[in-house]
C-alpha cells in the first residue's frame, strides 16, 4: 500500500494521496473488474494512475466496488459523496466529503510551470520562484474544481499575498462572485498537494 497522506481534519471529509509504485498487472490481479475502467485510456501511465485512484478511493472509504462517473465536463461524480480527484507523475489525490464542497490538485515538482506562468499568474500577483508559481497553479486548479459550475478563467482568480512554507494555507479570491476561499497546501517529496473544503 502506497498511501502517503491522509487528512481527516474536517468532519465527514477525507483527503488522501497515493504514491504510484505498483504495476498494472498486480492491481488487476486484486481487482479484475477494474479492467473495463482502464480500457477507456490508451496511455499506460494513465491506466496505472486510474487503478491507483481506485486503490486510494477504496482505502479512504473502506468500500470496494465503488465506481466514479463523470459529468459532461469531466467532473467526477460519486454516489453519496462530493469528490474531487487529481493525478500527476507518480501520485494521485482524492478529496471526499459527505457534506462539503471540495477541490483538490496535485502536481509534480518541475520547472515546466515557469514556461506557462504568464497564462495563469496575474500582473497583480507575485510568484518569485518555481515553487511559488506551482502553488499559484495548483491553488487555482483547486478553486476551479471547487467552483466547477462557474467555469472560472485563471485570471478570474487571485491569490492574496502569502508567506511560503512547506505547508500552510493561501487565500484565493474568486473575482467572478467576489468570494474568498482558503486553500491548504503541502509540499511532499516530489509533488505539491492543494485542497479546499467548504
Amino acid at each position: 500500500m502506497a498511501l502517503v497522506f491522509m487528512n481527516r481534519d474536517v468532519p465527514d471529509t477525507l483527503v488522501g494521496v497515493w504514491k504510484v509504485e505498483e504495476r498494472i498487472e498486480d492491481l488487476l490481479s486484486l481487482y479484475p473488474y477494474l479492467q473495463i475502467e482502464i480500457t477507456k485510456y490508451t496511455n499506460v501511465s494513465k491506466q496505472l494512475n486510474k487503478l491507483c485512484e481506485y486503490m486510494l478511493l477504496y482505502g479512504m472509504t473502506g468500500e470496494e466496488g465503488l465506481f466514479v462517473e463523470h459529468d459532461m465536463r469531466g467532473k467526477p461524480l460519486l454516489k453519496n459523496w462530493n469528490i474531487s480527484m487529481s493525478d500527476t507523475r507518480g501520485y494521485v489525490a482524492i478529496c471526499l466529503s459527505r457534506t462539503c464542497r471540495v477541490g483538490v490538485d496535485i502536481e509534480y515538482l518541475s520547472n515546466r510551470v515557469s514556461k506557462i506562468a504568464e497564462r495563469f499568474i496575474r500582473t497583480d500577483e507575485q510568484a518569485r520562484d518555481v515553487r511559488e508559481q506551482l502553488l499559484h497553479w495548483c491553488a487555482k486548479e483547486t478553486v476551479y474544481k471547487y467552483y466547477s459550475e462557474q467555469i472560472l478563467d485563471y485570471f478570474e482568480m487571485r491569490l492574496k499575498t502569502f508567506e511560503m512554507a512547506e505547508q500552510g494555507s493561501v487565500t484565493v479570491e474568486n473575482l467572478k462572485n467576489m468570494e474568498t476561499l482558503p486553500v491548504s497546501y503541502l509540499f511532499m517529496d516530489k509533488a505539491l498537494l492543494t485542497y479546499s473544503v467548504g
